[in-house]
């Protein structure tokens, strides 16, 4: 973009941020476009001084004090229009690779704080974040939430089904809540693990053959070892290696 940098502003309303875009209206920025995030006070318009004059030399010409009046109060008014409003709300700015600044502003302490920690948390880790800012600005929807839940039900469901599993699936199991403690959680391992516990609970021995061939190339024998799940490792050599 050439000429001189824009900078433009928008309410936090209807807005989401998915999949590493921030949409809006007829708007979106990918976040590695983004180059610095901060937050600041909504930008006051200076009060037109050459208006004031303006008013003011028509009231000092006038020859009737009703004309003084109504010029006086037209200023007045005038001044009150610029500064009721403009101190009162906060803003999330984004400046752009291009130079470009982009402005966000709304009036409730909570929407700018929950939208900037949500845009600052996009731009700095690239977190597979999903938020929906409704017409108010109030986060509606976050995928972390709903992440959490899914996890908290999947260790509900496996903790369930242990008591009446045998020591290889409660060995499975306790791989499976291994590795949803971790921080960089392989939702593709933990779909694998969900499959093949289920296999192992059904005894399908032929699919079973399979899924403990993937299980080692996914590298899973080695948190085998680091946890002592000796009944897995003796199961897959017995399947594989014999």
């Amino acid at each position: 973009m050439s000429g001189k940098n824009q900078e433009t502003q928008y309410k936090i309303s209807n807005i989401q941020i998915k999949d590493g875009l921030i949409s809006w209206e007829n708007h979106t920025v990918r976040s590695s476009g983004i180059s610095q995030v901060w937050l600041g006070e909504l930008t006051v318009k200076p009060f037109p001084a050459e208006l004031f004059l303006i008013l003011l030399f028509i009231a000092l010409a006038g020859t009737h004090v009703v004309c003084m009046l109504i010029a006086l109060a037209a200023s007045a008014a005038v001044w009150l229009l610029y500064h009721r409003t403009g101190g009162a709300e906060k803003m999330v700015h984004m400046k752009l690779l291009d130079g470009d600044v982009i402005s966000f502003s709304t009036h409730d302490e909570d929407s700018i704080a929950g939208f900037y920690e949500a845009v600052k948390g996009l731009t700095e880790d690239g977190t597979a974040l999903e938020i929906l800012f409704d017409e108010n600005g109030k986060a509606v929807k976050s995928s972390e939430e709903d992440a959490a839940k899914d996890t908290t039900q999947a260790k509900v469901k496996t903790v369930n089904r242990s008591a009446a599993s045998g020591p290889l699936t409660q060995e499975l199991q306790v791989l499976y809540e291994n590795y949803t403690k971790k921080e960089d959680t392989d939702n593709e391992i933990l779909a694998f693990l969900e499959e093949l516990i289920g296999l192992t609970e059904s005894g399908e021995r032929s699919s079973l053959t399979a899924a403990y061939k993937k299980f080692v190339t996914l590298g899973l024998i080695s948190d085998c070892n680091e946890l002592g799940l000796d009944k897995i490792i003796q199961e897959i050599k017995a399947s594989i290696y014999q």
